[in-house]
C-alpha cells in the first residue's frame, strides 16, 4: 500500500520521508531500515508517559515489528499523511493509522512525527534519518493495550 506519494519537485528530505512512511505502510523492516541513518539515528516515543527509551536504529526496527507489524495483518491497515511541513533537515508530519488488530481490536490513531534528516554517506543516495520524534495518542494506545490483552485471555 501506498501511504504517500510526494510532488514531483519533492526535496530530497521529502523523498526519504516518502520512502520511509511507505515501507511502514507496506510493513516492509528492511525498507525502513534502509532510510535509518546507522549511526545518529535516535527514536524517541512522546509523550514520555509512553515510558518508552529511547531507541537506536535496530532497536526501533525491533520495536516496529513486535508492535505494528505484530500486531495487525498488512491488508488490514492503513497508514495516511495528513500534512507536511518542511524546513531544511527538518519535516514534520500529521500521520493516520487505521486497522483491525490479528485479534479484532480496532485501531485509530495519529501521530505527529518530527524528523530530522542527516547526509548519506554513499555519494547520490537520498538522506537518512537521523532523529525522530514521534507524539501520539497515549491514551488510545493505553485502551488498545488493555483491549488487546483481555482478547488474549480469551483465547
Amino acid at each position: 500500500m501506498v501511504a504517500y506519494k510526494a510532488p514531483e519537485n519533492a526535496s530530497p528530505q521529502m523523498q526519504a520521508f516518502t520512502a520511509y512512511i511507505n515501507a511502514v505502510a507496506a510493513f516492509d523492516s528492511e525498507g525502513v531500515s534502509a532510510n535509518l541513518d546507522d549511526e545518529a539515528f535516535e527514536f524517541n516515543l512522546l509523550p514520555q508517559a509512553m515510558a518508552i527509551s529511547k531507541l537506536k536504529k535496530q532497536e526501533f526496527v525491533a520495536f516496529l515489528q513486535a508492535t505494528i507489524f505484530g500486531w495487525f495483518i498488512n491488508s488490514d491497515f492503513s497508514v495516511i499523511v495528513h500534512e507536511i511541513i518542511e524546513a531544511g533537515d527538518a519535516l514534520t508530519a500529521h500521520v493516520q493509522s487505521d486497522g483491525v488488530s490479528k485479534l479484532g481490536t480496532p485501531w485509530n490513531n495519529e501521530y505527529i512525527l518530527m524528523l530530522r534528516f542527516v547526509p548519506s554517506k554513499t555519494p547520490g543516495e537520498l538522506p537518512k534519518i537521523g532523529m525522530y520524534k514521534e507524539f501520539l495518542n497515549s491514551a488510545f494506545v493505553r485502551d488498545f493495550k488493555t483491549e488487546e490483552k483481555k482478547r488474549e485471555a480469551k483465547e
